[in-house]
């Protein structure tokens, strides 16, 4: 797993821009990962070490964009003709975790190889604590972790709203959730450069764009401000299907959250359905 990334940071209009140190950005072309969905559908509700009387509590339904829906003794797994695989139980642990953060990755880790692989191209991008008031204490505990796992390619971090991403749950009861959402490049397109001397006026310029048209989308009290942009691939979320990733700008705000702009219009990327 890798965690290196070469880019550049500018300084436009006293924000900062972070682009790859290579002036040559490249659409892509990708596919779903190849992986055995049958058999990670059988692991993770179980179905591979029950006996047939108890497979025959199984329920199959199928739901909104073309989903397969399966349910049996509180757990569910629903997949998606982009790839996308989502694994969730009815219940969460509501008690203190009794594993280090160390621990609970290794058993994430091992989570993971057994239900799909972890691939190579991931990294770790960040762990989430779990947090609740205890219902004996009124104190705030952690009930487990959230490990998210990405990827990059050609130096751009892969990005979007329920997009690409391995994401994991661990607390007291095991895996109550998983979220596997993995698209591998098949294929480039032709290479193009943001030359140096229009660089500075098209930031600029996508800028302004973002700021009277996609920061509107951001719902809330305080308006947002610009505070960083950057280079990445576009991610379709994971109920709609995808063919290529384009290269887009992400817009990080100072109410610590993003949208996503055309790379040439400035206009909010909107997931395809």
């Amino acid at each position: 797993m890798s965690e290196y990334e070469k880019t550049s940071t500018l300084k436009v209009d006293d924000i900062d821009v972070i682009m790859p140190a290579d002036d040559s950005l490249i659409n892509i072309k990708i596919a779903s990962e190849d992986i055995n969905e049958d058999k990670i559908v059988s692991h993770l509700l179980r179905l591979d070490v029950m006996d047939e009387d108890d497979r025959d509590a199984l329920e199959y339904t199928t739901g909104k964009y073309s989903s397969k829906i399966y349910t049996l003794n509180g757990a569910n797994v629903t997949t998606y003709p982009s790839g996308a695989l989502i694994f969730g139980k009815d219940e969460f642990s509501d008690e203190e975790y009794v594993l280090t953060m160390e621990e609970a990755q290794k058993k994430v880790e091992e989570f993971i190889e057994e239900n799909g692989g972890l691939p190579e191209d991931a990294y770790l991008e960040k762990i989430k604590a779990e947090i609740m008031t205890s219902v004996s204490t009124g104190e705030e505990i952690i009930t487990g972790y959230t490990f998210v796992y990405k990827h990059r390619y050609n130096n751009l971090k892969i990005e979007g709203a329920g997009g690409d991403a391995i994401k994991v749950t661990i607390d007291n009861t095991d895996i109550p959730y998983y979220f596997r959402l993995w698209r591998n490049v098949v294929d480039e397109c032709e290479p193009f450069i943001l030359a140096e001397n229009e660089r500075n006026e098209k930031i600029k310029e996508i800028k302004q764009k973002a700021e009277e048209s996609a920061l509107s989308s951001i719902k809330s009290v305080e308006k947002p401000q610009i505070i960083e942009m950057r280079l990445t691939y576009w991610s379709n979320f994971f109920k709609g299907d995808q063919e290529y990733m384009p290269v887009v700008w992400e817009i990080n705000t100072n109410l610590n959250k993003k949208v996503y702009v055309d790379f040439t219009t400035g206009e909010l990327m909107k997931p395809e359905k």
